[in-house]
């Protein structure tokens, strides 16, 4: 974003300074902040930085006379014509304390570390912009050139679940137990979260609201079932590893549809997978990785190794059942929906009006929209 000094600037800001010339902040041109640098000239001075969304514009504004230089960038309007907006700017705060701020940083310098502190969060509280609303997303693991990386994958159909619908759409009981996995996604660094329900009853739906409603705190990643060994395995310890240090901190959700392959109880073949993917839910490597996992099953509990279900490791099972007719009948109404008479319904024969199993020669629809 910001440009360096050439060597005939340098020249001159050695000769304001005499000495060595200090860089304040990474990426600043000195040579924008020289009438601070002559302030301070070889004496002490004390500088802080704060990271953000700010409006240089409204600083421009408010802070009047005390700004001492800027840098404009011109953008057409609606007409075509010019709109000026502030880039950056230098501000005289008082005596002894100077500011350099655009967009996304401040960074103050003053004669004593406190009172630098100070300005910069004043500054920061006074001219903060809201974040930005990221929309949900989720990323898909792959393997090229014997690494790991994550694509990003916008989610197109967002769950169109609000909270009055959870009911509806998943019982009575729904809102609480959501609201305690939830909590638990965000206090344990490891675990499982268990999904279960025959295709259709609403379990990738859910998980797009998960998206929805845990993006800023987490980050999701899809995994296919066939490369569920990724996750312990060491080659791919590098990749985690740089997951982990992000500087946003988000806690890291790895998604695995349809798992029974990988769950169902230990054998010869299934031993050392299954072995592995417990590791990495609740053990040395998951320490490492700190990764929970939400799997989705159609299968029946009791066919998974009981080691899956193992109080500590296993965050919340939920089974998404059908429901009956009276309560599909309900949302059907909500939803002007229409349905054919039978005993019970999945979500997805009640938006898509026909059973999934019709659809032989259709793509899969993963959930359903209201």
């Amino acid at each position: 974003m910001l440009g360096r000094m050439n060597s005939a600037e340098k020249q001159l800001l050695e000769s304001m300074l005499f000495g060595p010339v200090p860089v304040l902040g990474v990426g600043e041109i000195p040579y924008f902040m020289l009438p601070a640098y002559r302030h301070f000239g070889q004496g002490t001075f004390h500088e802080h930085s704060v990271k953000g969304r700010f409006d240089p514009d409204r600083m421009v504004a408010d802070l009047g006379g005390r700004v001492v230089r800027t840098e404009s960038l011109a953008k057409p309007d609606a007409q075509g014509g010019p709109q000026y907006t502030c880039k950056r700017l230098l501000v005289r705060l008082d005596e002894n304390a100077w500011a350099v701020c655009d967009d996304d940083s401040i960074l103050t310098v003053a004669d004593d570390p406190e009172r630098a502190r100070h300005h910069a969060m004043d500054l920061a509280n006074r001219f903060s912009l809201p974040p930005i609303q990221e929309e949900p997303r989720f990323y898909i693991l792959s393997v090229r050139h014997g690494d790991l990386h994550a694509e990003a994958v916008k989610v197109e159909q967002p769950s169109p679940l609000h909270d009055e619908d959870l009911v509806l759409h998943y019982g009575p009981d729904f809102p609480s137990w959501e609201a305690s996995l939830t909590a638990r996604l965000s206090e344990r660094p490891t675990g499982i979260a268990l999904l279960r329900g025959e295709p259709g009853t609403g379990k990738t739906s859910f998980i797009r609201r998960l998206m929805g409603t845990l993006q800023s705190t987490h980050r999701f990643y899809y995994l296919p079932v066939a490369m569920a060994g990724l996750l312990g395995s060491p080659e791919t310890a590098e990749f985690w590893l740089g997951q982990n240090n992000r500087r946003d901190k988000r806690r890291n959700i790895v998604i695995l549809e349809d798992a029974e392959s990988l769950l169902e109880e230990r054998t010869g073949q299934t031993r050392s997978s299954l072995e592995n993917f417990l590791n990495v839910s609740d053990g040395l490597m998951g320490e490492f990785l700190k990764t929970l996992i939400i799997a989705t099953i159609n299968c029946q509990v009791s066919k998974l190794d009981p080691a899956i279900t193992r109080p500590g490791r296993l965050l919340a099972y939920r089974n998404f059942g059908r429901l009956p007719a009276q309560q599909a009948r309900l949302l059907a109404e909500r939803k002007g929906l229409r349905l054919p008479e039978q005993p019970d319904y999945s979500l997805a024969e009640i938006y898509n009006g026909a059973p999934v199993e019709s659809h032989e020669f259709n793509p899969r629809t993963i959930g359903f929209a209201a």
